[in-house]
Parts: C-alpha cells; sequence; structure tokens
C-alpha cells in the first residue's frame, strides 16, 4: 500500500490480553525470496522493483525475475530503511555510530537512482532508523543503544516538521532487544509493527489512550531477521531481509501462494460485468466476466432505503430492472423482490439486485476490483467496512470523488482509491491524482492518452485505467500508450486485444473455505 499525503484515518484503541513473553506462531508466512547482496540493512518494493539496502547504497532489483537493474550513486554513511512515497525512496540516515548524532532522510529517485537528501534532521538525540507516513504526518524512530536503548523514541511531525508527539516503547518491547535498538517500523492499519536487529520476530504496538509509552499488544513469529521492514504495496504483505543469507524476503499473513496475492499489472476491466452479453451489475455477469478470464471488474455500490449496500449503477430501478422507482427510496427486501435479469434475455430471468457482500463473496482473491461509489461520506464509511470485514483491502479500490475518499480513510486509512474528481484525461487531472496519492486514475475522454501523462503515472506507482473502449484499435491504441485497464463493455472481443498484447487471461484463485 502506498504511504499517502493529505489523507486521514483514525485510531481504535482496544486491548489485547496477552502475556509480554507470548509469541504468535505462524502469523506470517514467506512468499516469496530472492537473493540480493545488497540486503544488509532493508529492503522495500512497489509492483514492480524492489529494493535492497545496505549502510551506502541501494539496489534495484526486478522483482519478478531477482535480476539487479541498477545501484544507487550519491553519499551515504548509514541507510538503515526506506519506504517509498510519491514514486521515490525515501531512507532514514545517520553517522552512527558517531557523535554528536546526526539524522537526515535521504531521498533515492529510481529513475536516475540518485541518492540525495531530502530533509536534514541535525542532532535529534538519537540515530534516525527510520521514517514512514501516516495519517497524514511523518513518523520518525530515533535509536538509542547499549544500556540506554529503553530511550529510544518515535516522533510525530506535521508536514512542516513541527513535532507533534513523542513516546517511548514499553518494557515488554525493550527487554528483547539485547543492547541493540529497533531498526524498521512501518504503520500496518492503526498497528504499529517494529523489528529488531536480528530475530526472527514482530513487536506490535498501538498509540496508548494516554500517556506516552506506546502499548505492546505482543510478539509475532516472522520468517526474516529484523532490520527495516516496509509495506509490500503489490500483496498488502511486508518485504523485510536476511542479512545473513543477503536475501529481500516477502511475507503475507494468509500463508497463501504468491500466485493466490499477486495482483494482474495489466488487462481490460469488464465493465459492469461481462454486461454485452448479460445484465449488468449482476452475479451472473460478474461470473461470466471471471470464466472469461478479465483482469477487473467495475461495478457500482449505492444505498438503498434501510442502508444496505447494492450494486445499481441507476439512481432508479426503472432501466435494469421489472420494478419501478428510487432506489433509495426502497428498501433491501423491496429491491430483493425486483427481476434484474429479464430484460436483458429471458434466459436471465429471476436474477436479483445482488449486495456488495453476495458479490464480495463470489470474487476470486487476484482479480482487481473497481468500486464505483453512487454516494458521497455515508455510503464510502459503508463500503469500506464491508470491504474490511471480507479482507479484500488488497484487491478493492474505490472510485470516488475527495470528499468520498476521506470519509472512507477514517474508516481505514488502507483502502485505495482511484480518483473521480473532476474526472478527465488532461495534465490536471493527473497532477491533481498525483497530489492526493490514490492509487488509480481513471481517465476519461480523447481516443487515446499521451505518453507523458503515463510516464508521470508510472513514476508515481498510480495505475492507470480509461473509461471506456470498444473498438478493438481503440484499445489496442491504450495498451500502447501505457493504459494498463481500458473498461470495456464488449468483454470478450477485447479480451482478444489483450491476448495479442501478450496479457495472460486471468487464472482465478478463491480463498480456502
Amino acid at each position: 500500500m502506498k504511504s499517502r499525503l493529505g489523507r486521514f484515518g483514525c485510531f481504535v484503541m482496544f486491548v489485547i490480553s496477552q502475556p509480554w513473553f507470548a509469541m504468535a506462531a505462524d502469523q506470517w508466512k514467506k512468499v516469496s525470496e530472492f537473493p540480493a547482496t545488497e540486503a544488509i540493512q532493508a529492503a522495500a518494493a512497489d509492483a514492480r522493483f524492489a529494493y535492497a539496502i545496505s549502510s551506502q547504497n541501494v539496489a534495484k532489483y526486478d522483482r519478478s525475475t531477482g535480476k539487479r537493474i541498477a545501484v544507487s550513486t550519491g553519499d551515504a554513511e548509514h541507510l538503515n530503511s526506506g519506504f517509498l512515497w510519491r514514486g521515490q525512496l525515501l531512507c532514514a540516515h545517520s553517522n552512527y555510530p558517531q557523535t554528536p548524532e546526526r539524522s537526515e532522510i535521504k531521498v533515492l529517485d529510481p529513475q536516475t537512482m540518485k541518492l540525495s537528501t531530502y530533509r536534514n534532521l541535525g542532532d535529534y538525540a538519537g540515530s534516525l532508523v527510520w521514517v514512514v507516513r501516516h495519517q497524514n504526518s511523518w513518523w520518525c524512530n530515533f535509536a538509542k543503544y547499549g544500556d540506554r536503548n529503553h530511550e529510544t523514541f518515535l516522533v510525530r511531525f506535521d508536514n512542516d516538521w513541527n513535532e507533534l508527539g513523542r513516546w517511548t516503547y514499553p518494557d515488554a518491547v525493550i527487554r528483547h532487544l539485547g543492547r541493540y535498538s529497533l531498526s524498521g517500523g512501518v504503520w500496518f492499519g492503526n498497528d504499529l509493527l517494529t523489528t529488531g536487529h536480528d530475530k526472527r520476530e514482530l513487536y506490535r504496538l498501538r498509540l496508548a489512550k494516554t500517556g506516552n509509552v506506546l502499548e505492546f499488544v505482543g510478539r509475532e513469529s516472522v520468517p526474516f531477521t529484523g532490520q527495516g521492514i516496509a509495506i509490500d504495496p503489490h500483496t498488502n504483505g511486508l518485504v523485510g531481509i536476511s542479512r545473513a543469507e543477503g536475501k529481500v524476503i516477502f511475507v503475507n499473513t494468509t500463508g497463501e501462494s504468491p500466485e493466490a496475492i499477486a495482483m494482474p499489472t495489466r488487462g481490460i476491466c469488464a465493465h459492469r460485468g461481462a454486461s454485452d452479453t448479460h445484465p449488468e451489475n449482476t452475479l451472473a455477469s460478474f461470473r461470466e466476466a471471471i470464466r472469461l478470464g478479465a483482469q477487473m471488474i467495475e461495478f457500482d455500490v449505492a444505498l438503498s432505503k434501510d442502508n444496505k449496500l447494492v450494486i445499481m449503477h441507476d439512481a432508479t430501478v426503472d432501466r435494469t430492472t421489472d420494478g419501478h422507482g428510487r432506489v433509495n427510496e426502497l428498501t433491501l427486501a423491496e429491491l430483493k423482490k425486483l427481476d434484474a435479469g429479464g430484460w436483458k434475455h429471458t434466459r436471465f430471468q429471476g436474477e436479483t439486485i445482488p449486495t456488495l457482500r453476495e458479490t464480495l463473496a463470489i470474487m476470486p482473491t487476484n482479480i482487481w476490483l473497481n468500486v464505483h461509489l453512487k454516494g458521497s461520506a455515508q455510503l464510502a464509511e459503508e463500503v469500506t467496512k464491508e470491504i474490511v470485514a471480507a479482507d479484500r483491502l488488497h484487491q478493492v479500490f474505490l472510485a470516488c470523488g475527495l470528499a468520498a475518499a476521506k470519509a472512507a480513510q477514517k474508516v481505514d486509512e488502507r483502502i485505495q482509491i482511484c480518483n473521480m474528481e473532476r474526472q478527465a484525461n488532461t495534465l490536471d487531472y493527473v497532477n491533481d491524482t498525483i497530489e492526493m496519492d490514490a492509487e488509480f486514475i481513471q481517465l476519461l475522454g480523447g481516443t487515446s492518452v499521451a505518453p507523458a501523462f503515463s510516464k508521470r503515472l508510472r513514476e508515481h506507482d498510480v495505475h492507470i485505467n480509461f473509461c471506456c473502449a470498444n473498438e478493438a484499435e481503440r484499445v489496442d491504441a491504450l495498451f500502447q500508450a501505457g493504459v494498463e485497464f481500458p473498461l470495456v463493455d464488449r468483454l470478450e472481443a477485447m479480451l482478444k486485444v489483450a491476448d495479442r498484447h501478450k496479457i495472460k487471461r486471468l487464472r482465478p484463485v478463491y480463498r480456502s473455505r
């Protein structure tokens, strides 16, 4: 998941009763790894590349093949960890073990592989070992070692680098570190996951309701050693290293194989399902899209009169059912009585309006779900709750405006967003999408996309959708221009265009029951 600027979340506070010495086994499973001689301090990753971090440099690897692409240039003494933000790799950096301690944030441009200084923090009474973004703030961890490692502290800064708060770590964590300190940390939802120096374990913490000591939740076994870790946005898992083995290691919490969680990087988006041949926004339409091998499915969610989440594009049911009236003036029970398939063909008579829960239940775990919100804040909040409950955060993104996006992120800041605010096919829309740190864009209008738009979006790790295209020549041109997911109605015909671009059709993987 990408770190975000200008986003807001909320902390959910509760205590899990667990003795300090207990360690959850098999919480995290290794899903892939590859050798990297630079995997000494930390690792980070985006959808296409992994970055192995040593004290003096960063190496860029193709994460699918393990091939090293390039090594950084520029001065560095003691890089500690890294995270990707706005298409660049930010690394904690210090002059450890020298004194007085000096800390700064280095920035790596993945295109030029040049390291430079992003922010000089000077002498902050500790060595900066990790920095991340969370809740529209910077979070920096400053380490102390030896007899003073209990003085290690976490600082929250605003966007102008004013200190907003400071926390220390509980004894239940410090006692596991020996004479070392905490080397890595990431926000994982509302939990802070931290690592030590060389043990195969994570420490899960939360902000306390009162006081400035972080609340210890528990220890968890993990298949990599300590040092710097990062969120893997491709799987919503973690990436770490084994210093002794010189490896970059990817893990997740499910234990499923990489094929079960790896998401498509290009393909065809089935607009309202296989809507050319099946009744749009129905389970029949979605199942046909899955059968044909679509890599993404787009569907629309609205609220019924009794605030149930239903799949419907129009404000009324008149066009796509045998009923009449506005969706928000009919209860779920009333909506379920309507025939949502007979208008398309008699063989679909009896098809009903599905709920969001029913829709998520039939979906493979490895298909993108483009969820278009037909409403604002309340709808965004309820949809996000449903997605979190269904454990679908890794594959769902909300196509919505800014107000709805902020409402969704208050429920869970991990929710992925496709910017639909002032949707167009312009540089302003591209820049606005990058500025809000959205994961997806849905370009609209025109016959193609300017290569400069595609290049800029790729540099900032924004997935590129385009609405809509139903001619083979146009879809072919969109792929050539860098569009990753054209939205189409003529699904079967447009999948054949993707075949010619050697884009593999989705082989659906379903969650074990």
